[in-house]
């Protein structure tokens, strides 16, 4: 499994969040980064990876990439949180889940590009659920509530 931890240790040092005066922009800075890693050819290889370790009987390789993925982002939670722009309660993982599965989805199952519209879209509604009224008020509706 060392070709798995080169990875790991490599997805380390490309998806640090760029912390900014948001929450949005943050949130924005590294979905941009995950889809520049995604559209790389180092993305699909990256979920055969993926598949392969779910199959494993052992699975811990899975479940480690995702908690250093999400020790990565604490930063990013901390200070939207320090910021008053989330819930000190907020659940990170599902956030985070919310916020890249779309990604995921449209890259890899719908065969579509990912643009900065996509991903404004994404953050506005993983905002509007999870953000403080401020926070949400302050960007644009969801397409499917304007």
């Amino acid at each position: 499994y060392a070709i798995i931890d080169a990875w790991m240790a490599r997805a380390a040092k490309d998806v640090m969040p760029d912390l900014g005066e948001s929450f949005p922009a943050d949130l924005t800075s590294v979905l941009r980064r995950l889809v520049e890693i995604l559209e790389s050819p180092v993305g699909p290889a990256l979920l055969q990876i993926a598949a392969q370790l779910r199959t494993q009987p052992e699975g811990s390789y899975s479940r480690a990439y995702f908690d250093q993925r999400m020790a990565q982002l604490a930063p990013m939670f901390d200070a939207a949180i320090a910021r008053g722009e989330l819930p000190p309660t907020v659940d990170r993982e599902t956030l985070f889940a919310s916020a890249a599965g779309p990604i995921y989805f449209r890259l890899f199952i719908a065969g579509r590009p990912v643009d900065d519209d996509f991903i404004r879209s994404i953050v506005s509604s993983v905002c509007w659920l999870n953000c403080t009224p401020s926070v949400a008020a302050s960007l644009s509706l969801p397409a499917r509530i304007a």
